[in-house]
């Protein structure tokens, strides 16, 4: 296609280049595809569909900022263009999961002023799937109003999508931080107990039991989050740890062997079950802790 359609793109028409640019894209020629879109916009300058695609390129060489700025462009052009604000949301999660969290919090408020922005155009308005995210970006960046808050979009989310664990959760959290014990308890134990299978609804009963030094209870919803992602670390460390303080050395020990298995660096939480045991003259299972701490790697004496 390119050898028949390249020497002639001041002859073609929109599609075509659009064409000839999708096959520079698929065989890795990036800079190539965007030069093509660009000819496409020299003769329709208002083609959001080019500038979007221009982004895509720019996403696929690992050049945010510039696909950014494409992106917007686009909205520009047309702001109900669904899926370019879904392409910047898409670089601020990357972003935040490069920067493991230290940019969250600007993070999630550009998100969320993203995601207000595309519920609040009339060709796309309130989809189950962006008040779900809302609620979740509202309740984590602490903004818990009533009005554009997670006190309005998690309410919401529960009866757009009421098989969404996360507005649960996050309706529980966001009680919890205004000092509604009682209703994020309701919420917390509605999510564990409706959804089983969810490590977020899982894990977060069981923080929130962990923190009220409910540990029978704890150990309970942890053991399930490890059910429902069996690679989990924080899971199966919450397992160990619970267990360790309800006297379940053998559940203890089997965590933090699947933990093991999965990140040597949980040889940290073996060290501190060996010690426990020792601290209760529990040799046996001190022993048993030590042998699992060699195998486990990064061994340091306590």
């Amino acid at each position: 296609m390119i050898e028949i359609l390249g020497p002639h793109v001041d002859k073609m028409g929109r599609d075509e280049i659009h064409l000839l640019a999708q096959a520079h894209s698929a065989k890795g020629n990036h800079a190539l595809a965007i030069k093509t879109y660009e000819a496409s916009l020299a003769t329709n300058p208002k083609d959001a569909a080019a500038k979007r695609q221009i982004g895509v390129e720019y996403t696929l060489m690992n050049k945010d900022k510039e696909a950014m700025g494409a992106f917007r462009e686009a909205l520009a052009i047309n702001p109900a263009y669904e899926a370019a604000y879904l392409d910047i949301a898409k670089i601020y999660e990357r972003r935040e999961y490069k920067n493991a969290g230290r940019e969250s919090k600007d993070s999630k408020y550009e998100q969320r002023l993203l995601y207000q922005d595309l519920i609040a155009q009339e060709k796309v308005g309130r989809k189950p799937t962006y008040i779900s995210k809302l609620c979740e970006l509202t309740a984590l960046g602490g903004h818990y109003l009533t009005k554009s808050g997670s006190l309005e979009y998690c309410p919401e989310g529960i009866k757009l999508s009421p098989q969404d664990p996360s507005n649960y959760v996050y309706l529980a959290m966001t009680y919890k931080e205004t000092g509604e014990a009682k209703k994020a308890l309701e919420y917390f134990k509605m999510a564990g107990d409706k959804f089983p299978a969810s490590e977020l609804a899982q894990m977060s009963m069981a923080n929130y039991y962990a923190d009220d030094k409910n540990f029978v209870l704890a150990y309970k919803h942890f053991r399930q989050a490890s059910l429902a992602n069996p690679k989990s670390m924080k899971a199966l460390v919450g397992w160990a740890t619970s267990s360790l303080e309800i006297q379940k050395p053998d559940e203890a020990y089997k965590a933090l062997e699947q933990a093991c298995a999965l990140d040597r660096s949980a040889s940290v939480q073996v060290r501190k079950a060996d010690a426990m045991m020792r601290q209760q003259k529990n040799t046996e299972w001190a022993q048993k802790f030590d042998t699992l701490s060699d195998r486990c790697g990064l061994r340091q004496e306590i």
